[in-house]
């Protein structure tokens, strides 16, 4: 122990010398583990290890059989004696009357037509049962109708009456038109001033109709710029009765007429296209030739572009004046994602009179 308690690791001993020292202290190899153990406790450990592998077995306690400690004290009750005799029955039926004459046998009193009904033996001296005359004739059927069939007939006359009435108003009715003549209006040539393409007899449902009222002059060619916005999700509403652009939230629903989004131009307000500066061919062509109110950023690029330099944009607005935008110019999208155009304006504004 001394020597394993050494400062100096060079003097400790090394595993080898240790371990040759405990096998000649020991008197035996260190592997050889028989009888290591004391006896007494080498004998426990057997006996335990014998008694787990036989366990003993398990019984099963008896239980004494039942035994019921209540007595019971009622006696039974005697069997059932009666103490009244039946009553007799009623007397067997017996008949009071003796068999009398044995009713005469059925004979018809009437045989075939032309003869005589023969008589039967045995049958009563009572007259022969008469047969029932038989019904007499009809009577001839009157030439005067019988009450019952009076208001079927009536029924049946004014039908046919009302029948001839509606098929000779439906015969005549459709030669109405056909008398018609033509008046002068019908033939007179449209003016020079009146735009070509003239509004049809049905406008599509949503556009205003042309009209000829007055107007008075708000304002004019004021230049406005219609930004589209370059990021997901922006919209910038456009006022045309201020006019103003603002981005989305910041102006009521019911003030916008356009809408610049992201990947679309929407319309909030029918627009179309003038032919002219004037306000009678603004609100004509608003009626005449709209636009559809969603243009997608693949519409407003190219050749084909629904929108153009120094296109006419008219609408009512919303607050019922009537809006003219020109279109001064186009700036592209640089944006590859986002390709609305931002376009350079001059709108102006008519006040209806009504």
């Amino acid at each position: 122990m001394e020597r394993c308690l050494a400062a100096d690791p060079a003097r400790r001993p090394l595993p080898a010398e240790l371990a040759e020292w405990c096998r000649a202290e020991a008197g035996r190899e260190l592997r050889d583990f028989t009888h290591w153990l004391p006896a007494p406790l080498a004998a426990e450990i057997a006996r335990r290890e014998q008694s787990a592998q036989t366990p003993p077995p398990q019984r099963i306690p008896q239980q004494p059989a039942f035994q019921p400690t209540f007595q019971p004290t009622f006696q039974p009750a005697p069997a059932y004696a009666p103490t009244r005799n039946a009553a007799p029955g009623p007397p067997a039926y017996s008949p009071t009357q003796g068999p009398g004459a044995a009713h005469p046998a059925y004979a018809p009193t009437q045989g075939p037509a032309g003869t005589s009904p023969s008589p039967v033996y045995g049958a009563p001296a009572s007259p022969a049962y008469a047969a029932p005359a038989a019904p007499s004739a009809v009577p001839a059927a009157s030439s005067a109708p019988r009450r019952g069939r009076v208001p079927l007939l009536v029924g049946a006359g004014v039908l046919a009456l009302a029948l001839a009435a509606g098929g000779t108003w439906y015969f005549t009715s459709g030669n109405d038109d056909a008398g018609k003549q033509p008046t002068a209006s019908d033939d007179k040539p449209k003016t020079a001033d009146e735009p070509k393409d003239a509004a049809p007899a049905s406008q599509p449902s949503g556009t205003p109709k042309a009209s000829t009222r007055p107007y008075t002059v708000v304002f004019q060619d004021r230049p406005v710029k219609f930004l589209a916005t370059r990021e997901f999700g922006k919209i910038n509403d456009v006022d045309l009765d201020f006019p103003k652009v603002a981005p989305f939230g910041e102006m009521s629903s019911g003030d916008r007429e356009l809408q610049m989004g992201f990947e679309d131009v929407r319309s909030r307000t029918p627009f179309g296209k003038s032919k002219g500066p004037t306000p009678e061919q603004c609100e004509t062509g608003a009626a005449t030739d709209p636009i559809p109110d969603r243009l997608p950023q693949s519409d407003l690029s190219g050749a084909d572009s629904a929108i153009v330099k120094g296109d006419l944009l008219c609408t009512v607005t919303s607050k019922g004046n009537l809006a003219m935008v020109k279109i001064v110019a186009v700036e592209p999208s640089s944006e590859k994602l986002y390709r609305v155009p931002t376009y350079l304006t001059e709108v102006t504004l008519w006040k209806r009179q009504s």
